[in-house]
């Protein structure tokens, strides 16, 4: 069941009228038949497989909460069980044939809640239904955000209706479709075109951008559709995106795009590997040998490589994925080294504080965003090719005659509307005279989804990008 299809939009208002017709404390009843009506459209296997992921989950945290002793243990052998059938299903290391829907979004959000039970956050669930429904809630099954059991189950109780809530999200859902069905559609059927031409410099150039525009629309347009669903339920969901391409390094980049991996990387890996005995203990040897200043980065650039390694093999097992993440991570720590040496430039060099090397910045930092991510497409010998071939036999002359496998006037009808993102984001800024511009730019997306929009019957629509993961 696609996030665009008129079977979500059907399921996601009949279990709204439901929510807020039951009484509070059993309102996590019609998300939870929801959910497994969600679930189960993706097939029997994938239901199984996942609600026996939420059974093992909350056993683990019932026993958490009653034991006092080997509870570490107990902790670590979960985490290995659900990391050892991520592992299996995602990358078929037994060649087991299934690969569960977004099972790597869930898989987290359920080790998260176990560990937190285990640090003492909060004490586990007893209600097992109740449980499912916050793990499962439909709108963030597909590619997250990846939420906290917190931030979800309170709001099954607490929350009342909010008309403006609940607009706010029809508008979120609005916005999302219109991304998707309209822009990142066509952004997917160029991106596929041009990664045809693999031995031509200049459609591997031009390639980094509509992959940029494509995956940047895609994804946050099923992001706008989660959390705008979440609203109609009065659930806040975290945001996943702050104007990626308005970053300015790698590392601000990272804090902008996929924020919810992000913190839970922070929280679940980053500080456990910072703070842990081994770590610790080789720091003191450190400090003994390098002194403070070395001890000081030591932990950090450790947990740094850490955490970019696991996101590589999170993204695929694959070589490709494991050397994105390990360039991701050297960029970060060049870009550590040196910032003291960037204050002192900038501190030097007033031209640094305008516009022009502002923009100057946000642009080098997508370029170089852009050549990495040519790894996402890409096996490692495929990559370093098409890095020569862009030095090589690039010609900016061929730009406007490249195929991109769609009309003019939809590549036209694209740039308008990235522009008019663009000018969404600065309305955000601006709410109290935003508001009616909203609402009429929102009863524009509906009509131009209506008439741009690529669905209908005998078009197969492309599945959302981080589906996969």
């Amino acid at each position: 069941m696609s996030f665009v299809s008129f079977e979500y939009i059907l399921l996601l208002l009949a279990c709204v009228i439901m929510f807020y017709v039951l009484p509070k404390k059993v309102r996590f009843i019609s998300v939870f038949i929801g959910n497994i009506v969600f679930c189960y459209s993706f097939g029997f296997t994938n239901f199984v497989i996942v609600y026996g992921s939420i059974l093992i989950t909350y056993l683990a945290a019932v026993v958490l909460s009653k034991i006092i002793k080997y509870r570490k243990s107990l902790c670590l052998i979960y985490v290995a069980i659900m990391i050892f059938m991520l592992f299996n299903f995602k990358y078929q290391i037994f060649g087991v044939g299934i690969v569960p829907m977004a099972i790597s979004f869930y898989t987290l959000t359920c080790i998260g809640y176990v560990i937190d039970v285990y640090r003492g956050k909060y004490k586990a669930e007893i209600n097992v239904f109740k449980l499912a429904a916050v793990f499962n809630f439909f709108p963030i099954m597909v590619q997250g955000p990846i939420c906290r059991y917190d931030e979800v189950s309170s709001d099954f109780v607490k929350v009342k209706f909010d008309f403006e809530k609940f607009t706010s999200g029809v508008k979120r859902i609005v916005y999302g479709v219109f991304k998707k069905l309209v822009i990142a559609e066509r952004l997917g059927i160029a991106f596929e075109n041009l990664s045809k031409m693999n031995d031509d410099g200049t459609a591997i150039f031009l390639n980094i951008f509509v992959y940029a525009l494509y995956l940047f629309t895609d994804f946050s347009a099923g992001i706008d559709i989660a959390i705008g669903s979440g609203k109609l339920f009065g659930i806040k969901l975290p945001e996943n995106f702050n104007k990626p391409f308005f970053a300015t390094s790698i590392s601000d980049y990272w804090r902008r795009w996929h924020m919810s991996l992000g913190l839970w990387l922070r929280d679940y890996v980053f500080y456990p590997v910072s703070f842990s005995k081994v770590v610790v203990s080789a720091n003191k040897v450190i400090r003994g040998k390098f002194g403070n200043a070395a001890a000081r980065k030591f932990p950090v650039y450790i947990a740094t490589v850490v955490v970019w390694f696991v996101t590589g093999i999170w993204h695929g097992a694959t070589a490709n994925f494991i050397l994105w993440g390990m360039l991701n991570c050297v960029v970060v720590i060049i870009s550590l080294e040196l910032a003291p040496l960037y204050k002192k430039f900038n501190k030097r060099f007033k031209f640094t504080e305008g516009r022009v090397y502002g923009v100057f910045r946000c642009v080098r930092t997508f370029m170089l965003m852009g050549v990495l991510r040519m790894l996402d497409y890409n096996t490692v010998g495929g990559y370093f090719k098409s890095l020569w071939l862009m030095i090589s036999d690039f010609h900016i002359s061929k730009i406007f005659d490249m195929s991109l496998g769609i009309a003019t006037a939809d590549v036209v009808l694209v740039l308008v509307c990235m522009f008019s993102l663009f000018v969404i984001s600065l309305i955000k800024k601006d709410r109290k005279r935003g508001i009616i511009a909203s609402y009429a730019m929102i009863a524009i997306m509906i009509f131009a989804t209506v008439i741009f929009g690529m669905y209908g019957i005998g078009y197969e629509g492309k599945e959302f990008i981080y589906i996969k993961y």
